[in-house]
This record gives structure tokens, C-alpha cells and sequence, in this order.
């Protein structure tokens, strides 16, 4: 929820946007964009992200509002951002743990206690670009080892990461890159992507045969096979392949997908994938949670399905990498 208060000095007006809980998540998509709106249109505002009553610190949200944070940062550096930190100790603590308060400039608010090393367990929310994606694409691959599945099905899914990453780089055209997050749990394994860059919509758009198609067809049209505004650049490994893949094994596995981007919103789930209208986010967000436990019998059944009939190649300076 967005609250306009109004301060002492100058009568300004300060927004304030409530962080509660992981479900109102549509909800603080919208109230971040209305605020970037305004202060796009002018406002020069300040922001204040209440995390007070925020009771389970996840990775769609904090890498959303780092998102936000380093866009607003980076392109009105004349906003003033203030923080008010979770009541929860524990969530507090655990936000500091992965880097949330660094990152994004509140260095008061620090780990109280020694940082254990986080290689295949979780990555700390990071910024990453062309300087550095290889290197993050390498800890996701570390994250894959908790997954119950054969080798080879893994490197596929590294595979899918390689071109999520990619994707943030060559089509958000922002220079800042995006922002990373990835935690493991008891039963799944949660990614979160996001950019503040011009959307999924907006990128394709700039090839001719997605000119007309309206936001949620573009965003439908994404994680069909062999769709991607850079598939004949030769600059590219892009193959139309990535986003594709990772909706599949998603819904052939009984995980979540959701992307928000321009307006527009996609869920796959293991019934199917729905695109509908959605929050105006300008950019986009990319959640996605995988199982760990999935008899490895039947994650040979989805790699099959999507790879093998396909005759489909991952390009041998990735197999050359000897990720496991």
C-alpha cells in the first residue's frame, strides 16, 4: 500500500509503501510502478519502503524491490530512499544475511553473526551484467546439485539459466543489468530475475513479425520454441530456446514460472500456462521454483521430452565447462 505524508520540512510529500508478506505480491509490483510513474512524471518525492510487518523474507520480493532501489538510485539520484527494517529479528537477520541492506546502500543494517559460505545453498541477491554473468550463472549451476536428477538433465537446465541471464543483458537494454536472487528450501529451489529495463514486450516488438501482437500475446509468444527478437544475431548463442525449456520443465515437473513484464502476467503451474493482464511493471520479473525431490526416472522423462527428440545441441563451450 502506497501512503502519501506529508513532512514538516517544505510540505514535501514522502511515500511511503508497506512490505507485509510475500502474498500481496501483485500488489507491490502495482505500488512500486505508480511511485516510479510519478517520479518519472516529475515528483521529486521521497520513498520510504516499510518493511516493518514483513514476516518471511523471500527472493521475488527482495529482488524486486532491489530492482526498484537501484533504478530509482541510478536514474534520480535526487530521490531519497529510507528503510524502516523488519520488526522480526530473524527476518531482519536474514535479510542482512543475503545481502539485501548492502546492496542496496543501508550498510548500518549488517549480519550480527559469521557468514557461513553460501556455495549450493543459496545465492546472496547480487547485480549482474555481461561483467559478471558468467560468474552467477556458475553458482546457479552449484545450486542444481540439490536437484535429484541425472547429470546430463542438469546441464540442460544450466543451460536454460545461461539464456535467462542473457536475456537480462542483451534485450533490458539497461546498463545496470539485473538483479539476482536464489534460495533453497526443504522440498524446492526458488530463482528470482529481475530488471527495470523496457520488458519483454517492448524488446520483441522491435522484430517485425511481433510488431501488432498486444503485451500479453508477446508474453505468450516467449516461452514458445524458437522465439527470440535475437535469434539470427550472430553476436548470440540465443536459439529461442532458454524460456522455452524452463516453462516445460516447469510444468512437466510440477513447479511455478511466473513473469511479469509490461503490464502483463504468465503463470505455468503443472496444469498449463495462462497469460492475463497484469501489474505495470516496466522491466521484468521472472520467478520460478523447481522441486528437489523428483524421481530421477521421471526428470529423465523431461529432459527426453524436451531435448533428445528434439536432436537439440547445447553448444560445446558449455559442456566443455564441467559444471559437476
Amino acid at each position: 500500500m502506497i501512503k502519501e505524508k506529508k513532512g514538516n520540512e517544505m510540505k514535501q510529500t514522502n511515500y511511503v509503501i508497506d512490505i507485509v508478506n510475500n502474498d500481496q505480491f501483485h500488489e507491490l509490483i502495482s505500488d512500486l510502478s505508480a511511485v516510479r510513474k510519478e517520479i518519472e512524471n516529475g515528483s521529486r518525492s521521497g520513498i520510504t519502503l516499510n518493511f516493518e510487518k514483513y514476516s518471511s523474507a523471500r527472493p521475488p520480493v527482495l529482488s524486486t524491490v532491489s530492482s526498484f532501489i537501484k533504478f530509482i538510485s541510478d536514474t534520480y539520484s535526487y530521490i531519497k530512499i529510507d528503510l524502516i527494517p523488519p520488526s522480526n529479528i530473524d527476518v531482519k537477520n536474514y535479510m542482512a544475511r543475503i545481502k539485501f541492506f548492502e546492496i542496496n546502500g543501508f550498510n548500518e543494517l549488517t549480519y550480527p553473526f559469521r557468514e557461513y559460505d553460501p556455495t549450493g545453498r543459496f545465492i546472496e541477491l547480487k547485480h549482474f551484467d555481461e561483467s559478471n554473468q558468467h560468474r552467477v550463472n556458475q553458482e546457479l549451476t552449484h545450486i542444481l546439485k540439490k536437484i535429484s536428477s541425472p547429470d546430463d538433465f542438469k546441464i540442460a537446465l544450466a543451460y536454460c539459466f545461461t539464456e535467462l541471464l542473457d536475456n537480462t543483458c542483451c534485450h533490458a537494454e539497461i546498463e545496470s543489468g539485473g538483479i539476482i536472487c536464489c534460495q533453497t528450501y526443504t522440498n524446492e529451489i526458488q530463482v528470482s530475475i529481475v530488471d527495470s529495463g523496457i520488458g519483454i514486450a517492448e524488446s520483441m516488438r522491435k522484430s517485425p513479425q511481433y510488431k501488432y501482437l498486444d503485451n500479453c500475446q508477446l508474453l505468450r509468444e516467449s516461452v514458445r520454441e524458437n522465439v527470440s527478437s535475437k535469434l539470427y544475431d550472430e553476436d548470440r548463442d540465443h536459439q529461442g530456446f532458454g524460456l522455452f525449456a524452463l516453462n516445460e520443465i516447469v510444468r512437466l515437473s510440477g513447479g511455478n514460472l511466473s513473469i511479469f513484464s509490461n503490464g502483463a502476467y504468465l503463470l505455468t503451474n503443472s496444469k498449463a500456462t495462462y497469460v492475463n493482464n497484469g501489474p505495470d511493471w516496466k522491466g521484468t520479473i521472472i520467478n520460478f521454483s523447481l522441486r528437489r525431490e523428483y524421481n530421477p526416472y521421471y526428470w529423465r522423462g523431461v529432459l527426453n521430452n524436451l531435448f533428445t527428440t528434439r536432436n537439440y545441441v547445447i553448444p560445446e563451450h558449455f559442456l566443455d565447462d564441467d559444471i559437476f
